[in-house]
């Protein structure tokens, strides 16, 4: 237990963290946000930077597939559709 109280903690705390990563030299293997992220020791520096990240970069970047829902709603839920008598 002693040990776990005695440990310095590497990562730093998330205001700390923030202005550790403005901090930073952008170099050139860092032009693609996903390239720093997937580096192992950038995740465990800016462990809370890192997750919200992860949550960023996973949103998808069109509304397509939404779209195509519609669309095809659009075509089963139709004007005439609606008119039927629920006895047909």
């Amino acid at each position: 237990m002693t040990q776990l109280m005695d440990k310095k903690e590497t990562a730093p705390a998330s205001a700390d963290e923030i202005d550790h990563y403005i901090a930073l030299t952008v170099e050139e293997e860092y032009t693609d946000p996903l390239v720093f992220w997937r580096q192992e020791r950038n995740q465990l520096t800016f462990p809370t930077l890192y997750r919200l990240a992860k949550r960023t970069f996973a949103a998808p970047c069109s509304s397509a597939s939404v779209e195509r829902q519609f669309s095809a709603a659009g075509q089963i839920i139709t004007q005439r559709r609606s008119n039927l008598d629920p006895s047909t």
